[in-house]
């Protein structure tokens, strides 16, 4: 759970970075009668927006193909309107199956579609619904609605409302589609919206519903831009799956892909899961921007990524130290995993015996939470390990999880931590980290970076050198607040990822970081981001004694 940001550089050339502004949204849209979309789901990766969805039937979700990440890595609200209450009508479930279609390409975004299975079912009421499928397709000029919470600015600005925002849009000719896009429209896309510009969706509504006459008769897919004049919408033609989309449900599809995969491939940059790309020739349109409908994934995030595709490879959630190598048993005792739901989540330290400090982009309700301590090998009993709920779960009051700014968490546990050889307290740095201090950074994540899944059983060890701010701030210029720092190498091949996010970083015997964020696993130039310890000691201390 680190979040990253991923861009597979194999077809890729970096031509620069600039700060993930986040292009993800509908842009002159207006706000839905709330709940009057009672099918519309919201997909979060962790706690952040990820991408949108619709509900089928009372156990699956349909949605873009590259949305696709690990399915414990994801969760999705039913029932939602607006984001900044506790909604009663809200109903939370965990996804426990994510299925692309086989043919999905990643290049091209062909079969850009995906079933989602939740657990347990929905319960169906006057606002959660299921979408009806086509019984055939939507013809051109057909008006049709698209929703979404993604930002609702064009320039530049970032502006996420609280509340659905709905779109009108009718549906395009195949002449009017192919003139922005050339060749680049298959059979299975079509497009929507308005040549002229100023009204579309973007990354966060990636996967959403376009409802024709109460139909689904498309999923929010891709574009260049959003808003931007000559390039409507493009989304997934759902009326040549319905035979897929049936089979898969009922089990008889013979090419079904689990979601255990590490992640998403797909032209994006995900720094929030959003990405931006530079299309050059490719349509035939010289350098333009290239918007996947996304969401901003909670993981190593946010930045727009400037790119230069000479062939397309996406965006991954590759959780894992990469390079790194198997710690000594157990001398890293104030390591902890938390699983939820009984899904490994994400890595935490033992700070006292009734306190674990995390990420808060790790955070999940304390109900769900178990901290596993005194582990090494995950995958026999040692005798020296500690299962135990959490209790409460308290982010840091300004956690951002738009900029990470703030990534810091604390889990009180049910019962005390048992200190012992195998499991001890780690001591909190009270200075800041300096450039060139080495390191350690540890944590069960993914070893691969190359779109497998090798998840190791004993705990693995990354030893990385602190970087200047300078060159932290080179890395992901406007994206380093004061309260981050940069460790790793520039010239990549080694760094932390998802699994290992809220996971230590010692320095000198002290807890120096938590694993946060990064573009990327092991990349090139884009080291990882850490939490800085010392700027919430007080913060940490407070917390603790009036909890």
């Amino acid at each position: 759970m680190r979040r990253e940001v991923f861009l597979l550089p194999a077809l890729i050339v970096l031509i620069g970075v600039v700060s993930c502004s986040r292009d993800d949204k509908i842009v002159g849209g207006y706000e839905c009668v709330p709940h009057s979309l009672p099918y519309q789901v919201y997909l979060r990766r962790y706690q952040s927006p990820w991408c949108g969805g619709s509900l089928l039937n009372s156990q699956w979700i349909l949605s873009a193909a590259h949305c696709f990440l690990r399915s414990s890595l994801l969760n999705v609200w039913i029932g939602a309107h607006d984001l900044s209450k506790n909604e009663r009508s809200r109903q939370w479930r965990r996804i426990i199956r994510a299925i692309r279609h086989p043919g999905y390409d990643y290049g091209t975004t062909d079969n850009d579609i995906m079933l989602l299975k939740v657990a347990p079912p929905v319960q169906f009421n006057e606002v959660v619904q299921p979408v009806r499928l086509p019984n055939s397709c939507a013809s051109n000029g057909t008006q049709c609605l698209v929703a979404g919470w993604g930002n609702t600015i064009i320039d530049g600005g970032e502006v996420y409302p609280d509340r659905l925002q709905c779109l009108d849009v009718p549906i395009l000719s195949d002449v009017e589609c192919q003139s922005g896009y050339k060749d680049a429209i298959t059979p299975n896309m079509f497009c929507a919206g308005f040549l002229e510009g100023g009204k579309e969706t973007c990354q966060v509504d990636s996967g959403g519903p376009l409802v024709c006459a109460g139909e689904q008769q498309g999923i929010v897919s891709w574009g260049i831009e959003c808003g931007r004049p000559g390039y409507p919408g493009v989304y997934t033609k759902l009326c040549n799956y319905i035979s897929w989309i049936n089979e898969t449900m009922l089990n008889k599809n013979p090419e079904l892909v689990s979601g255990i995969a590490s992640g998403v491939k797909h032209p994006n940059c995900n720094v929030n899961a959003k990405k931006s790309l530079v299309l050059q020739n490719s349509l035939g349109i010289g350098s333009r921007t290239l918007t996947v409908r996304y969401g901003q994934g909670r993981e190593k995030m946010r930045g727009i990524l400037l790119v230069l595709l000479l062939g397309v490879t996406g965006a991954l959630g590759d959780d894992k130290i990469v390079n790194g190598y198997e710690c000594q048993p157990h001398s890293q005792p104030w390591q902890v995993f938390f699983s939820t739901n009984g899904y490994r989540w994400c890595g935490g330290s033992v700070i006292s015996e009734w306190w674990v400090l995390s990420a808060a982009h790790c955070e999940q309700p304390a109900a769900t939470l178990v901290a596993h301590i005194g582990e090494h090998n995950t995958e026999g009993y040692e005798g020296t390990e500690q299962h135990i709920a959490a209790s409460k779960v308290i982010s840091h009051p300004y956690y951002n999880p738009r900029s990470l700014d703030n990534d810091i968490m604390l889990v009180k546990l049910s019962e005390p931590v048992r200190f012992s050889t195998y499991v001890r307290p780690i001591q909190l740095s009270s200075s800041r980290p300096s450039a060139g201090q080495n390191c350690l950074v540890s944590g069960w994540g993914n070893l691969l970076n190359n779109g497998g899944v090798q998840y190791p059983a004993q705990l693995q060890c990354l030893d990385v050198p602190v970087l200047s701010l300078k060159t932290c701030h080179k890395a992901y210029p406007g994206r380093i607040s004061r309260n981050m720092f940069c460790a790793g190498f520039i010239e990549g091949g080694k760094d932390s990822c998802q699994g290992d996010s809220g996971g230590p970083m010692v320095c000198d015997g002290k807890l120096e970081g938590i694993v946060s964020w990064g573009i990327g696993c092991a990349m090139r130039n884009y080291p990882g981001v850490y939490t800085k310890v010392y700027n919430y000691l007080s913060w940490i201390h407070e917390t603790m004694q009036n909890n």
